[in-house]
């Protein structure tokens, strides 16, 4: 979540709920505070704030438990996406720059085991799809719950160029196929939307490492805060 995000999201709420009087959204901590009338139920309030926004949420009870936060858990989320990516995606760079650009090995790869499928896209569809499709998916739902806020974000970019690029190379593999041409061999480029996607994921864990450590430090100074304070009168010279 970005500032555009939370500012986004207070702004739809407040629009979108006459119940809720107030919203207010912290990037530090990854929660938000709703503040609504009596009449509204809180957890059908939070049922809503998952279908409208597209965000997890969930009622935290008490003062003490509002101020722990989920920031590790999204730092280690944010790891295993990132890392799982590339399980994926290097091995697809591995062919597409690599294996592609020595002689030896572009031969083998442009064999067709079907008239106008190259060995190359047969390699590449089974890694690059599960990034595109698994992995990227996050940015496809973001996607949709920011155009529906009519506040384009981050993750409508990312959908679009790694979306487009899927498509557009999965439009050519077929249409290769139906006129048995090397379209697809020549044009193709499917691994750049896992490289994409990969991209994206990796500065995705680094800024929530990034934020687990903020908020660590600010846990750190809010411990350090003095409980009793010994209040001296200022001695006046006579």
């Amino acid at each position: 979540m970005c500032t555009e995000c939370s500012d986004s999201v207070e702004s739809f709420l407040l629009r979108k709920h006459p119940g809720i009087v107030r919203a207010s959204v912290s990037l530090a901590t990854l929660t938000a505070k709703v503040t609504f009338d009596e009449r509204t139920n809180a957890v059908k309030l939070v049922k809503s704030l998952e279908s409208d926004c597209g965000f997890k949420a969930s009622v935290i009870a008490g003062s003490e438990m509002q101020r722990r936060v989920n920031a590790e858990v999204s730092e280690r989320r944010r790891l295993w996406e990132f890392f799982g990516s590339l399980v994926f995606t290097v091995p697809a760079i591995v062919i597409a720059f690599i294996l592609w650009n020595v002689t030896e090995t572009r031969v083998a790869l442009s064999q067709e085991p079907v008239p106008g499928l190259c060995l190359r896209d047969c390699l590449l569809w089974p890694l690059v799809t599960p990034v595109a499709l698994g992995f990227g998916m996050r940015f496809f739902r973001g996607s949709y719950f920011a155009l529906r806020r009519a506040r384009p974000n981050m993750d409508v970019l990312v959908a679009l160029g790694s979306g487009i690029t899927y498509l557009y190379s999965t439009v050519l593999v077929i249409v290769g196929i139906a006129q048995q041409s090397t379209i697809a061999i020549e044009n193709g480029c499917l691994e750049t939307s896992a490289v994409l996607i990969s991209v994206i994921l990796g500065g995705k864990w680094v800024e929530a490492k990034a934020k687990a450590h903020a908020v660590a430090t600010m846990r750190a100074l809010i411990e350090l805060q003095p409980l009793e304070a010994l209040l001296c009168p200022s001695l006046t010279a006579d």
